[in-house]
This record gives C-alpha cells, sequence and structure tokens, in this order.
C-alpha cells in the first residue's frame, strides 16, 4: 500500500517536471533586437526629446561590431566591421524604433539646433557581434 501511494505521487510530480522541460525549450527565446536594446538601454542616455533614440553618455565613445558573428582576428576576408565616432563624441546616436535595423547616425546639430544626419548605417540586428563602450581616460576633466 504504501508503495502505491508513492508511485501514485511519483506520477504526476515526473509528468510536471517533463512538461516544464518542455514548455521551457518551446518558449520563445530573446530576439538579437530584444538582446541589443537591453544592452542599448543600459549603457546609453536618450537623446533629448526622443524616445527611442540613443546617445553616448558624455567622454564614451561607442563601436558597432557586425559580421558573421565570430570574433576572429580581422584579416582581408573578414566580415567585421566597426562604426565609431570620430571627433566630437557627441555626433553619433542609436535609433532603436526599427524591429529589423539599428539605424547608427553619425551628424550633428546645425544652427538653429536641430540634428541633421551625415551619415547613416543600417545594421541588421543579428549581424551585430558586439557593441563596444569605452570612456575616455579624462572622463570627468580628471587625467588617470
Amino acid at each position: 500500500m504504501n508503495r502505491k501511494l508513492k508511485i501514485i505521487i511519483l506520477v504526476p510530480v515526473v509528468l510536471a517536471l517533463l512538461y516544464v522541460g518542455w514548455a521551457a525549450q518551446t518558449a520563445p527565446d530573446r530576439t538579437p533586437r530584444q538582446r541589443w536594446l537591453r544592452v542599448i538601454e543600459t549603457e546609453m542616455v536618450l537623446a533629448p526629446r526622443l524616445t527611442r533614440t540613443f546617445q553616448p553618455n558624455p567622454y564614451q565613445s561607442v563601436e558597432v561590431v557586425i559580421g558573421a558573428g565570430e570574433f576572429a582576428p580581422r584579416t582581408t576576408g573578414s566580415f567585421a566591421r566597426k562604426a565609431a565616432p570620430s571627433g566630437n563624441l557627441a555626433t553619433v546616436r542609436l535609433d532603436t524604433s526599427d524591429d529589423e535595423f539599428l539605424v547608427l547616425a553619425l551628424g550633428g546639430t546645425d544652427n538653429l539646433g536641430k540634428w541633421r544626419n551625415q551619415v547613416v548605417h543600417y545594421i541588421p540586428w543579428d549581424k551585430i557581434v558586439d557593441i563596444y563602450f569605452e570612456t575616455s581616460p579624462v572622463a570627468g576633466g580628471v587625467v588617470r
């Protein structure tokens, strides 16, 4: 009798564990856009008056490494490329509003204070290998 009771309790527990394992495997994983958006929201700040466009923190540069997905040393046959700001660090913005592309815009404000794009890169979310953030050693005006 005691053995039958154990089996009656054990069978539903095993079935529940199998169901949980199956549900975990069939649950949709985060999309590349959701994963990279979480990184961007953590490391960057929203651009003024915009809801889905981010710019680097002060004294921070951003590099977006794109390619086939491998972290191999760059050779002439490698697909790895990066787009990084040069000069004024406040000239790069990442627009995350598109579902298929991360829009990297290099530009600046005109005489009226309105943002003007000079160069725009459309990077497919699934081709991003790494987003590299680097803070200048003179951040805050103190040389380390």
